[in-house]
Formats: C-alpha cells, structure tokens, sequence
C-alpha cells in the first residue's frame, strides 16, 4: 500500500490511494465512507489487472475522439455520451456494455466542466434544473441496472434506434 495519496498518485496506482484514503477516514470519523473507498480500491485493482493494452494509434484515436465528445457535450449541452459510446466500441476495444457504463465515467468530467462554465456564465435555470435532475438520477439507476440484464445485441439495437429517432426528430421536427 502506498504511504500518501499524492504518491499512489504519482506512480499510478489509484487502487492504493483509494485504501490509503479509506484508511484515514476508518482512523478519522467516516465509516461508511472508508467502507466505500475500500470497495472503490479493490474494484479499480481487479480490472487494471484485467485490461487491454491499447497501441498507440488506439490512444491517440481514443484521445482525438475524446476531445470531440468533450467539444460537442460542452457545447451542445449533451450529446457526447452518443458519440463516447462508438468511440470506446470501436478505437477502445469494448464491448457493447462497457462501452455504455465506460462512456459514463467518460462523461462525467465533461458534464462537470461544461456544467461549471455554464453557472459562470449564468444559463443555468434552477428550478427545471433541479427537478429534471432528480428524474436523471432515478432513471440513470434504472438503466443502469437494466443495462446489467439485458444482452449486448440487446443494448446495441436500443442505442441505434434511439440515435435514429432523435436524428429523425432534430432533422424534421424542431
């Protein structure tokens, strides 16, 4: 285990920053919390020891199409999770699911900077804001669970057909 955060940091190994951080919160005050850093941690050690070496030319693809969701979730307001899902599919090696869930994680630091920029600006409207956000939670654990029991091909066909309809919809009936 590493010794501080910032080193586990450093030297890449977020698993050991994750029981490094459980273990101050278990000696400070937050069990619940230090519970969560510790699944955290092991999760993370699990899959960086299940995962795929990419070539160059596959972070680089990875890389360049990253900065294009960003681009078109930034100024779009949404959208980038569309393109994320293909680009981790195909220049990422994932399959269907993973792609899904990874285009989650894919997004979120997206959604935050864009979100933060916007509130700067002052477009953030709080009221339908903070309503619609507690549906996004609910119905992103939803489909997060559905997305866990249901097939790939499955998922496949719902993503491509609510691309084609929201395709249709911003193309013929704005």
């Amino acid at each position: 285990m590493c010794s501080s955060y910032s080193f586990c940091s450093l030297i890449g190994r977020s698993d050991n920053a994750a029981f490094y951080i459980a273990a101050k919160l278990q000696l400070s005050f937050n069990k619940p919390l230090s519970i969560f850093f510790l699944i955290f941690g092991k999760n993370i050690y699990i899959m960086q020891k299940q995962q795929k070496k990419l070539s160059k030319l596959r972070k680089s693809i990875l890389l360049g199409g990253g900065g294009l969701v960003g681009f078109v979730g930034g100024f779009f307001g949404g959208g980038g999770g569309m393109l994320a899902v293909p680009l981790l599919n195909k220049a990422g090696s994932l399959e269907t699911k993973q792609s899904h869930a990874s285009a989650m994680m894919v997004i979120l630091p997206m959604s935050f900077a864009a979100a933060i920029t916007y509130f700067f600006k002052g477009f953030i409207e709080w009221q339908p804001t903070l309503f619609s956000g507690a549906g996004v939670l609910v119905g992103g654990v939803i489909g997060a669970l559905l997305l866990k029991k249901l097939k790939s091909f499955v998922v496949a066909i719902i993503f491509a057909l609510c691309m084609i309809v929201i395709g249709i919809k911003l193309v013929f009936f704005q």
